[in-house]
């Protein structure tokens, strides 16, 4: 089982595409996925159908308060049309929650474990081992719900839009994590970058930014990127998870290859997923 947050604080870098995309495929192939939204305008929420009757979720349940039942975490956890992908859907009641976290960490503690900051991770333990994956999508704003979500995860990672050039924003990110493993004494780890909304490999400003992140990011730079196309709009647009929408679009060949490099996919489910797509199986390829 994996938990992994998607995290850039810039908008429009493909961070709900991603986590729809992929949680949709693995979920093709027999994998439990459940997506977690924390971003409160819900894009990711309304994309797998869910926009109704969540007003009636109390997250302070979930972020302020630890609980010591599996159903009481379980009630937040709505199905999907989709197969095998389960949704902890988002509201703009989490704006709040913000503030209710923020005021509970002036609050003295005991000891580490009880820092408010944690309350998050520890009940999502209750329900972890239900599924073999557990992605959550941030909100591009730095808040105490970036801080719950990074602790709640094994790996964060970062997809950058090809017209993104700042390595800042990435190193920012990447002392967060330290300081915030330091803190907690966890040890989450930062899975990389990759580059999103590529037109052409080919182009000067393909070729520069991906020679400059592989050089200043190392082995934190993922070598895998992810091509701008015009059904990814229109998926994006209608509100549908694009292999759902056009199974045909090039750009599941690169979510293929990406999780492939992230080693979230064995030999069986990689084979599954490109015979989904081209019709044939094909040999796992190696990083």
């Amino acid at each position: 089982m994996q938990k992994i947050t998607f995290m850039n604080f810039k908008g429009g870098v493909g961070k709900t595409t991603s986590v729809c995309t992929m949680a949709e495929m693995l979920g093709q192939v027999g994998y439990n996925v459940l997506i977690i939204d924390l971003d409160p305008q819900s894009n990711t929420s309304r994309v797998f159908g869910i926009q109704d009757d969540i007003e009636e979720l109390n997250y302070e349940h979930l972020f302020l308060e630890k609980q010591n039942s599996k159903a009481e975490i379980e009630r937040f956890i709505l199905s999907t049309e989709y197969k095998n992908v389960y949704m902890l859907p988002s509201s703009e009641s989490l704006c709040d929650i913000i503030y209710k976290i923020y005021d509970k960490t002036k609050e003295p503690v005991n000891n580490t474990d009880e820092r408010p900051e944690l309350i998050f991770e520890k009940n999502l333990r209750l329900i972890e081992n239900d599924f073999d994956y557990i992605f959550l999508d941030t909100s591009p704003f730095k808040t105490y719900l970036s801080y719950c979500s990074i602790l709640a995860s094994d790996k964060v990672v970062t997809p950058i839009s090809l017209d993104n050039f700042s390595y800042e924003g990435v190193h920012k990110l990447i002392n967060l994590i330290v300081d915030l493993n330091m803190q907690f004494q966890k040890n989450v780890e930062f899975g990389g970058v990759f580059l999103t909304k590529v037109k052409s490999k080919s182009s000067n400003l393909y070729t520069e930014m991906n020679s400059s992140y592989e050089q200043e990011l190392d082995e934190a730079f993922i070598p895998i990127a992810i091509r701008d196309l015009i059904a990814v709009a229109e998926a994006n647009t209608v509100f549908q998870p694009l292999f759902s929408y056009n199974k045909k679009c090039a750009a599941l060949n690169d979510y293929i290859e990406l999780m492939n490099y992230l080693d979230m996919l064995d030999n069986k489910h990689y084979k599954l997923l490109k015979k989904l797509l081209v019709g044939k199986s094909t040999t796992k390829k190696q990083k």
